[in-house]
């Protein structure tokens, strides 16, 4: 193991041998070529990594470290690596919040900011929260609650608004507090005062009347990063801060990593997506190649259609609304290649899509990643904007993934 601070790794992992160290350089958050040189300067191991796909996004920060999958996978594979697999790690508990509060009127809210005032985004920390079992009660007709689907069992997480720069979140079946989905918060890492808070409303506005007692309550888990919480109605704050403290992994250094797999795993190669700017009612190829076509089960394509406007924001991803179709192997035996195509769309449409495979040993994969932001991949399929008498001025926004 290579410390920067020999001594300070020691404190964090005192059974660790051998560190090598100190290192006097840096490792660029953003990406970075390093070489392994032997004792005559001959080179040993490469490896350039980054933080936007294809690179598993999220290990970055104070959060998952980046793991390659087995030692003897192609390091310049990007999907031979994978951010730690921290979802299921026994430090990271269920915990709840419970407040209660005499409102003014006003639509309730549920407000996330920094932990510290530093920020838990800019200083190297991107943040990851789940939640689920929101519950809002007014304490004259208690036992009602009045937050829609408040443990997200619908899959569908566009019943809440997100207002905030840089954030994310979504309904996943991946982990979940008492039922099938609860709510994945992300937020990314950026210089960017104005990206450290977040305000979460139901899309449908649940008023609150002046001077009456309401109780609200949440379980929510850290995955990485921490945060304060507060809760309210209109503009004002009815409680908090609750402290959300951050949880930092190290990674698992001298160990095995938290995302070794078998060296009979089929990893991904390439992927040929969809453009960004799609033609009307056109079906769409989407190819993927593999390291060994053997081991390959079966591969499907996964993907969302949803209506657009030409203003306003983006609809939420509605994990309800998604279809898939088998990906077919071209026709020479043991191919590495599959292909997938999704159906033409009408105008004005968002596309969201994701790669899901299975190997003859049973492990599942998928792309993006698990544990990344973003989710899925996109696509935009745009109209003929309407005639409002004006000259238009059209700007289209188009993320690769979202």
């Amino acid at each position: 193991v290579i410390a920067r601070d020999p001594n300070a790794l020691s404190i964090l992992f005192p059974d660790l041998a051998d560190i090598l160290g100190p290192y006097p350089g840096l490792l660029q958050n953003s990406g970075e070529k390093l070489e392994l040189l032997d004792s005559v300067d001959q080179l040993v191991d490469t490896v350039e990594y980054n933080d936007s796909l294809p690179w598993p996004t999220a290990s970055d920060g104070y959060g998952p470290s980046l793991e390659l999958l087995h030692p003897d996978f192609d390091n310049a594979l990007s999907e031979s690596w994978a951010a730690s697999d921290l979802t299921d790690d026994a430090t990271a508990a269920w915990l709840t919040i419970d407040a209660t509060i005499t409102s003014v009127d006003g639509d309730f809210f549920f407000y996330a900011a920094d932990y510290d005032d530093l920020g838990w985004i800019g200083d190297g920390l991107s943040i990851h929260i789940l939640f689920d079992d929101f519950f809002l009660e007014d304490l004259s007709n208690p036992g009602v609650n009045l937050i829609q689907d408040g443990g997200f069992e619908s899959g569908d997480a566009s019943d809440w608004k997100i207002d905030g720069t840089l954030h994310t979140g979504l309904a996943s079946p991946e982990d979940s507090c008492s039922g099938h989905y609860c709510y994945h918060y992300w937020s990314l890492e950026s210089g960017n005062a104005n990206s450290r808070a977040v305000r979460f409303q139901p899309d449908v506005p649940v008023p609150l009347i002046s001077g009456r007692t309401y109780r609200f309550s949440a379980k929510y888990k850290v995955i990485h990063g921490g945060a304060q919480l507060y809760i309210g109605a209109g503009t004002s704050i009815g409680a908090g801060p609750f402290l959300v403290e951050p949880r930092k992994v190290w990674g698992s250094p001298g160990r095995a990593n938290t995302v070794l797999g078998s060296i009979a795993t089929p990893v991904l190669k390439g992927l040929t997506p969809l453009g960004s700017r799609l033609v009307p009612d056109v079906t769409q190829e989407v190819t993927a190649e593999f390291s060994d076509g053997l081991m390959i089960d079966a591969v499907r394509l996964h993907y969302s259609v949803q209506p657009i406007g030409f203003t306003g924001p983006v609809p939420t991803p509605d994990e309800a609304v998604w279809q898939s179709v088998e990906m077919i192997p071209d026709a020479s035996p043991g191919s590495h290649v599959f292909r997938g195509a999704i159906p033409g769309q009408s105008e004005n449409s968002i596309i969201r899509y994701r790669l899901t495979w299975t190997d003859t040993n049973g492990g599942s994969h998928r792309y993006p990643h698990h544990g990344s932001y973003p989710r899925n991949l996109v696509a935009y399929v745009p109209g003929t904007a309407p005639d409002y008498g004006v000259p238009n001025f059209f700007i289209h926004l188009a993320p690769e993934y979202h």
